[in-house]
C-alpha cells in the first residue's frame, strides 16, 4: 500500500513537471507592466521560469561561445579538416548561426562569454586519461590541438570577441573545472546561461551538466552547437533534449 501511494506521488510530480518543460519553452512575451518574476510558478516559495522569455530576460542571462575556435571550426583547422563534409557544413553553418545570436544578445545587454580550450605545446598538460579519451575518439593526432598561443587556438574570425566580452581558457571538457567562469556568471548575476558552440558530445555535455549541478538554467538552441561525429552528437543531443530550444524563439525573445 505505502509502494502504491508513493507510485501515484509520483507520477503526479512527473505530468506537474512535463507541464512545466512544455510550456517552459515558448517564447510568449511578459504583460505589460509585469516585473520579472510575476507570472513565475511558485514551488515551496521558489519561483521558477515557464515561458522562455523568462528564462532567458536579458536581465539574468549569459550568453556562452564554447570553444568556436580555429582548430575546431575553421578551414585549415587540425581537427575541422578531419570532418567529413556534411559535418564540416553544420560546423560552419552553427557558427554563422552563433555570430546571429552573439549580436542579438549585446544589443539587448547580454553579456557575452567566450572559452577556449587550450593546450601547452608541449601537451604536459594533457593526463594519460584525457589523451587516451582523444585517441579513441580521433580527436588527437600526434600533435596537440588548440596550443596556446597559436592561430588554432584563436576564436575564428567571424565570432571575434568585441570590448566587453569575458574570454576564459580551460583545460578540461567543462568549461566550469578549474577556471573562473562560475564566478564570472554570479559576478554578472547571471541564473541563465544560454549555451552554443562544440563540441555537443564532450564540452557542451559537460559544460551544461556542471551547470546544472551549480543551479544555474541552462538554455541550448539547437540550429548553434555542432559535433565531430554524427552518433555521438545525435546522442548528446538526445541527453540534452529537455534543454533545446529553437533559435528563432531566442531571437524573438532578444529582440534580434
Amino acid at each position: 500500500m505505502t509502494w502504491h501511494r508513493s507510485s501515484h506521488t509520483l507520477l503526479r510530480t512527473r505530468r506537474r513537471i512535463s507541464m512545466v518543460r512544455s510550456s517552459c519553452w515558448t517564447a510568449a512575451p511578459r504583460r505589460a507592466g509585469r516585473g520579472l518574476g510575476a507570472e513565475m510558478l511558485n514551488v515551496g516559495g521558489k519561483q521558477i521560469p515557464e515561458t522562455l522569455a523568462e528564462l532567458v530576460d536579458p536581465s539574468w542571462t549569459c550568453l556562452l561561445i564554447h570553444d568556436v575556435q580555429n582548430d575546431y571550426c575553421a578551414p585549415g583547422g587540425k581537427l575541422f579538416s578531419k570532418l567529413d563534409e556534411s559535418l564540416a557544413a553544420s560546423t560552419r553553418q552553427a557558427v554563422g548561426r552563433i555570430g546571429v545570436l552573439a549580436q542579438a544578445a549585446r544589443a539587448a545587454g547580454v553579456r557575452v562569454i567566450y572559452t577556449r580550450a587550450s593546450h601547452l605545446p608541449d601537451a604536459s598538460d594533457e593526463s594519460p586519461v584525457h589523451l587516451r579519451h582523444l585517441l579513441a575518439n580521433g580527436q588527437r593526432g600526434a600533435e596537440p590541438n588548440v596550443v596556446l598561443g597559436s592561430w588554432g587556438h584563436a576564436v575564428v574570425d567571424e565570432l571575434a570577441p568585441q570590448p566587453g566580452d569575458a574570454e576564459v581558457d580551460k583545460y578540461a571538457f567543462s568549461a566550469f573545472q578549474g577556471t573562473p567562469l562560475d564566478k564570472l556568471l554570479r559576478s554578472f548575476s547571471a541564473r541563465t546561461l544560454v549555451l552554443t558552440g562544440v563540441a555537443s558530445h564532450s564540452g557542451i555535455l559537460t559544460t551544461a551538466r556542471f551547470a546544472l549541478t551549480l543551479d544555474y538554467f541552462t538554455v541550448i538552441p539547437r540550429e548553434c552547437v555542432a559535433g565531430m561525429n554524427p552518433a555521438q552528437h545525435e546522442a548528446a543531443t538526445t541527453l540534452l533534449a529537455p534543454d533545446l530550444v529553437a533559435l528563432d524563439d531566442i531571437l524573438a525573445v532578444w529582440g534580434g
